[in-house]
């Protein structure tokens, strides 16, 4: 009798170990780690010492490893980082998601000159402005961007530092900016033209 007793006691115990077993596997592949998704990154010079790299994302991550020129900034928290740099320098970025001690895909932004030029000149003209601006040492070229309905948009490139743009009658607002290979400068001085 204490045999029988016994031997149905092991087989509940092992039952309900199974089962318990059974549960945690089930629990563990729910909570399998998925790394977060970047989906756009953007580097913002607003002068020749310091870049903001901000980025969206369509799964928000732990945390994220920027990557700016040599130097990697490793847990970082939120969706922007500001860093420091050097005038003239030119450097690479990149945003890689990490979630749960998981790297997702690098995600890159444009690579960066921390070099500007300044407008000199805006001179009106019949439904034109004239720009001239300072030439700067490695550039290849230059984008000459225009303020339309709150967007800047690059209308003209050349490899000048005078440039002329069309326009409608009235004052616009216009800017350059310095190009070398595929390393995009820093934005000039913002100069208001006015077109006859």
């Amino acid at each position: 009798m204490g045999n029988k007793f016994m031997h149905k006691m092991i087989a509940v115990f092992v039952a309900a170990a199974m089962i318990l077993t059974c549960s945690i596997g089930v629990f563990a592949a729910s909570g399998s780690p998925t790394a977060g998704k970047v989906n756009s990154v953007v580097s913002d010079c607003k002068g020749t010492t310091s870049m903001t790299i901000t980025w969206t994302v369509d799964k928000a991550a732990d945390s994220y490893i920027v990557k700016v020129g040599s130097q990697t900034y490793n847990n970082v928290k939120g969706t922007s980082l500001t860093v420091t740099t050097k005038t003239n320098a030119k450097y690479t970025v990149s945003v890689t998601p990490v979630t749960n001690g998981k790297a997702g895909t690098a995600v890159k932004g444009a690579n960066r000159w921390m070099k500007k030029t300044k407008i000199t000149k805006a001179k009106a003209g019949k439904k034109k402005v004239t720009l001239t601006w300072k030439k700067v040492k490695g550039a290849k070229k230059y984008q000459v961007q225009m303020l339309k309905n709150g967007k800047w948009v690059t209308v003209k490139t050349t490899k000048s530092t005078k440039a002329t743009v069309k326009a409608k009658k009235g004052k616009h607002k216009f800017r350059v900016v310095p190009v070398k290979g595929s390393y995009i400068g820093v934005t000039s001085n913002v100069k208001t033209g006015k077109a006859k």
